[in-house]
């Protein structure tokens, strides 16, 4: 945690009936704990569409790569 910011990680396994997973369960309890000690944003990483549920917007980033 960084200023405010968690940079969250999430690790899921495809199922016929993701909308049933724990995965999202324990990501949405970890997100509420986070928000009781104040954190006010949580970084999804790369932009995914499954991700487009948890998010209020969306902040585009570039990255950059320097070859020396």
């Amino acid at each position: 945690m960084l200023e405010g910011e968690y940079a969250g990680y999430s690790s899921r396994t495809t199922t016929s009936t993701p909308e049933l997973g724990i995965g999202g369960l324990l990501q949405y309890h970890q997100i509420a704990e986070l928000c009781r000690e104040g954190v006010a944003r949580y970084d999804l990483g790369t932009e995914m569409d499954y991700k487009r549920r948890w998010a209020e917007a969306v902040m585009e980033t570039e990255m950059l790569v320097l070859v020396r």
